[in-house]
């Protein structure tokens, strides 16, 4: 197939590319496909080959009502959409901003094999797009209301004092 400058040779398609136009731009498979010329199962195996995770609407649309609930509840502003708190659950490869462990988001109502938690870098702050991350249940429950430089600088002692 002729690729989008009428050329049969392939085009590269970057990791950085595809989370740019399919995350954060929220672009299609198929959009992308077209533009580069190629077929939606080339752009959905480069997605697996780069090891980044397709958008599922049902995990997000129960993302939605956990973190708006949440946020309604504590009285917290919530300036960001849905989508956006997903693709960067997304982008970060469903791994804690902090630790670098992988996150679990189950779904089921009574489940605790759910490991992710949305996370406002500076607590005294909304949820806006430049001040929140997925991080670790387990870590949420160590910050609670701490902004991160200050988590960061508790942990350095206790591993000094560890030593």
């Amino acid at each position: 197939m002729p690729n989008a400058l009428g050329h049969n040779k392939k085009l590269p398609i970057s990791k950085k590319f595809l989370q740019t136009a399919y995350y954060a731009n929220r672009r299609s498979l198929a959009d992308i496909a077209d533009e580069i010329g190629c077929s939606f199962a080339t752009i959905r195996n480069r997605l697996i080959k780069y090891g980044l995770t397709p958008r599922s609407p049902s995990e997000a649309q129960t993302l939605r009502k956990i973190l708006q609930r949440k946020a309604e509840v504590r009285g917290i502003c919530f300036q960001i959409t849905i989508e956006q708190a997903w693709d960067m659950f997304l982008l970060q490869n469903r791994r804690c901003a902090l630790s670098g462990v992988e996150l679990v988001f189950d779904r089921s109502r009574k489940s605790r094999k759910t490991t992710a938690s949305f996370d406002r870098i500076d607590s005294s702050k909304c949820y806006r797009l430049d001040n929140v991350q997925w991080i670790h249940k387990r870590l949420q429950r160590i910050k609670l209301d701490l902004d991160q430089q200050e988590l960061i600088s508790w942990c350095n002692l206790i591993a000094d004092h560890s030593r």
